[in-house]
């Protein structure tokens, strides 16, 4: 018997699902179909760096997954984890923290790469250089306030990472009748980076977590009980 092969789409089939992209109409899809160069990377491949200031071109994770790491000159920390979508480059940061990140390929992935002024144009039908100078103002605002962002909040350690995972199951999560199974299990050190404390901590909450039904886990499938997730950052909140 003869086993069907897994269904192959083309790189336009591929941006279509793309939900960020969903507003574009099928004439601008083909644009940004024929105007980005598209290549594969390999799991842990640097899919792009921005070193010292903001990359000049766009990127579209077509398929697969990545994260997105702050060198600081030590080991890189995860600040995010996602699914296919637009990679937009980073605000400039202030001199102080430096501008210095890298999307990293969490599992074979393709990539498709363009100038950012092209992908303005075709999506937005205005002048880069004009967006450009209207935008620069916000991105360095933006910048700031993201360099002290884990400070300006507050929250304790419980909420940080319950937010954590809320975010992970709305990026990765597939709905089933126990709750929402993640496609991408984080380590305890990826969780760490993303809220800013140790592993051994973060391994502590996430027992914590276990124990309240909030998450359960079978074999390397992790499983995570959304409103009691919710009920646990409101109530964080509140007090």
């Amino acid at each position: 018997m003869r086993v069907p092969r897994p269904e192959r789409l083309s790189d336009l089939e591929l941006l279509g699902r793309l939900k960020g992209l969903s507003w574009l109409s099928a004439a601008q899809l083909k644009e940004l179909h024929d105007a980005m160069s598209v290549r594969n990377i390999k799991r842990d491949g640097v899919i792009f760096q921005e070193l010292g200031k903001p990359s000049a071109e766009g990127h579209i994770l077509l398929s697969g997954a990545a994260q997105l790491n702050h060198l600081d000159g030590g080991d890189p920390r995860v600040v995010a984890m996602m699914m296919p979508g637009v990679m937009f480059r980073l605000p400039q940061m202030p001199p102080e923290v430096g501008h210095n990140f890298e999307w990293v390929a969490l599992n074979d992935c393709r990539v498709g790469r363009m100038p950012i002024e092209r992908y303005v144009e075709i999506t937005l039908g205005v002048d880069y250089f004009a967006y450009a100078r209207s935008a620069e103002e916000a991105e360095n605002r933006i910048g700031r306030i993201l360099a002290r962002y884990p400070s300006f909040i507050g929250f304790g350690l419980l909420h940080r990472v319950a937010v954590a995972l809320l975010e992970l199951a709305v990026e990765f999560g597939v709905q089933n009748h126990r709750g929402v199974v993640l496609e991408i299990v984080p380590t305890h050190k990826q969780l760490a980076d993303l809220v800013g404390a140790s592993r051994p901590k973060v391994s502590e909450v996430m027992n914590d977590l276990r124990r309240r039904k909030a998450l359960s886990r079978e074999g390397r499938k992790l499983t995570i009980a959304v409103k009691q997730l919710e009920a646990i950052v409101a109530s964080e909140i509140d007090t």
